[in-house]
């Protein structure tokens, strides 16, 4: 069973691994210790948010092994890094061999199908907030090609924000931006971490191809999920770019909504290892009608835990 709990520590802390369980130590007040205790096989992600958080080499490596991967959160309130299991992905060296031969044809046909639903679900998630620009986007879909050399996905991402937020500018560093920059962070984190469980290559992507970007395959896997974070983040009001903990525990909970793959409901986290493993099967079989993406769901938390 996959863990399902999202631990966020934003106090000085200590962490420790025993007997199976995920002990943490904090110091509220002086000489006055709390410990907070969790089952490592309940875990799913540890965000570390405050200062002066340590964690021992041996409790990093039982994390590992169990697949709980632990994100770093930088000065600017996004996360810097995160830790990830080696040992899953060195020992699959067939899948990532098998993923280095794939051809630009079934490249072109994954990225394609990514887009399609990418768009279908910007449409739908306009649909959800009661905006306009659904019909637009969805006589979009079928103009997209393998490879998407036209590239319908941007012309259709440069739509679909102008409906979604008025004068949104993707680059510019203002609060709205910082709410879907954090939001992507968190869901990109966890494709990270199933692509490297998976015995993947996470820098060989199928169309992203940046030189210095470890997790091009990530960056690819990522799109359909977006406006699963753009239904959250749209009613987040923020005035600043630092983002509050309320905010960011709401964006950080992204995970465990609803949504609907491989014709069943599931949580979000869910979701994105049956894309993954899917995507095993696909390139396996050379086939990329194999691959389930993801329908976006009016906003519902199927598992709520929070610490």
């Amino acid at each position: 069973m996959e863990g399902f709990r999202i631990l966020e520590i934003t106090q000085p802390s200590e962490l420790h691994v025993t007997a199976n369980q995920l002990t943490v130590e904090q110091e509220p007040e002086p000489k006055k210790k709390r410990k907070l205790s969790v089952p490592l096989e309940d875990l799913e992600l540890i965000i570390c948010t405050g200062a002066n958080i340590r964690v021992s080499t041996m409790a990093l490596s039982v994390l590992s092994e169990n697949k709980v991967g632990l994100v770093i959160i930088g000065k600017d309130y996004m996360p810097s890094s995160i830790v990830l299991p080696y040992d899953a992905n060195v020992r699959n060296a067939s899948i990532a061999k098998t993923q280095l031969n794939m051809s630009s044809e079934i490249k072109g046909q994954f990225w394609q199908k990514i887009v399609q639903k990418k768009i279908e679900n910007q449409a739908k998630c306009l649909t959800l907030l009661g905006l306009d620009g659904t019909k637009e986007l969805m006589e979009m879909i079928p103009q997209v090609n393998p490879d998407d050399p036209e590239n319908i996905e941007g012309l259709a991402a440069k739509f679909y924000f102008q409906q979604f937020h008025p004068g949104l500018v993707r680059r510019n560093d203002d609060p709205i931006n910082s709410v879907l920059n954090y939001g992507y962070a968190i869901v990109r984190n966890t494709i990270i971490r199933d692509v490297v469980c998976a015995g993947f290559y996470p820098a060989i992507g199928i169309h992203h191809e940046g030189p210095f970007n470890g997790f091009n395959l990530a960056d690819d896997l990522i799109e359909p999920w977006r406006a699963m974070v753009d239904v959250v983040a749209h009613d987040i009001v923020s005035s600043q770019t630092n983002l509050s903990r309320e905010q960011r525990k709401q964006l950080t909970l992204v995970l465990h909504n609803a949504c609907m793959i491989n014709g069943e409901k599931n949580t979000i986290s869910n979701g994105i290892n049956i894309m993954i493993q899917s995507f095993k099967t696909a390139i396996e079989e050379n086939n990329a009608e194999l691959i389930k993406l993801p329908d976006i769901l009016p906003v519902e938390k199927i598992e709520v835990i929070s610490e």
